[in-house]
């Protein structure tokens, strides 16, 4: 082979190894910004999920009162899946039971501390009464917070006379705040003096917003339901009370409990408003 043909022959292998680095250096570099894509695909998931984890359009609070009277009723509420705060009346046949269930279930029971009510109905045993002393009030409410001592707090069960006396309600909040246990206005009267008597003592205030079930058919509840959904979304938050009577509530609860995530609202136990 004469010197001619070995620098062709040379030509020729460096041209097929420049054709084949080319080769490789385009099908790298697709490859290379696919993947540098996805990365971006991947972080814009990342920030966007992280975004809705924080901006939240509002939380609904939701309060199951009278518990106390059965279990039947109870096991009902307990059965879902969503966030609920129990208040628990004292010295009912399954007052205990009940306190001891909503622990089994992990869910939170706060007491529903009878007082005295305007239209001079029986708010049942261990009722708070305008006309008792300072000495009075608290030995009754000692003796609440003893048989439901696991209790977080306390709301009113009637009171919508008790809860318009300054002097009655020192004393309960006073004893709670002893206690470092919050109170939430079920705010049964205009009349309610607890908000001013909890700034007087530097508590949290807290009261409800919406009754969910006063005329207990599901239509009804559905709208009171929507119309605490609106008020969380102007708000932040909305706090419920409903009655563990209820013949339609937990079926309703349970049918809008998607939909209301899905919109972007969230359920909480009441307790996180006081923390």
């Amino acid at each position: 082979m004469n010197r001619k043909h070995v620098l062709i022959l040379l030509l020729s292998s460096v041209v097929v190894l420049l054709v084949v680095v080319l080769f490789i250096i385009q099908e790298k570099e697709p490859i290379e910004k696919v993947e540098e894509i996805e990365s971006e695909v991947v972080e814009g998931v990342t920030e966007t999920a992280a975004g809705t984890e924080k901006i939240s359009k509002g939380t609904l609070y939701l309060v199951i009162d009278d518990v106390g009277y059965n279990m039947e009723e109870l096991d009902r509420f307990l059965e879902l899946s969503v966030p609920v705060t129990f208040s628990i009346l004292p010295f009912l046949p399954f007052t205990a039971e009940s306190a001891e269930a909503i622990r089994k279930a992990g869910k939170e029971y706060i007491i529903h501390t009878p007082m005295e009510p305007l239209n001079g109905e029986d708010p049942g045993p261990g009722a708070l009464y305008t006309s008792m002393t300072d000495v009075q009030i608290d030995g009754a409410l000692t003796a609440i917070l003893h048989e439901l001592p696991g209790a977080i707090g306390a709301n009113n069960h009637m009171g919508s006379k008790f809860t318009s006396s300054r002097e009655g309600m020192l004393a309960v909040l006073k004893q709670l705040r002893e206690k470092s246990l919050f109170f939430l206005d079920s705010y049964t009267t205009k009349e309610s003096v607890v908000r001013e008597v909890a700034e007087i003592l530097d508590m949290t205030y807290v009261k409800r917003d919406v009754f969910l079930d006063n005329t207990d058919e599901a239509d009804a509840i559905k709208e009171e339901f929507v119309r605490g959904i609106r008020t969380a979304e102007s708000a932040g938050t909305v706090v419920f009370i409903g009655h563990v009577w209820s013949d339609y509530l937990p079926e309703v609860i349970s049918e809008l409990y998607e939909t209301t995530y899905r919109e972007g609202l969230t359920f909480g136990y009441v307790s996180k408003l006081f923390e």
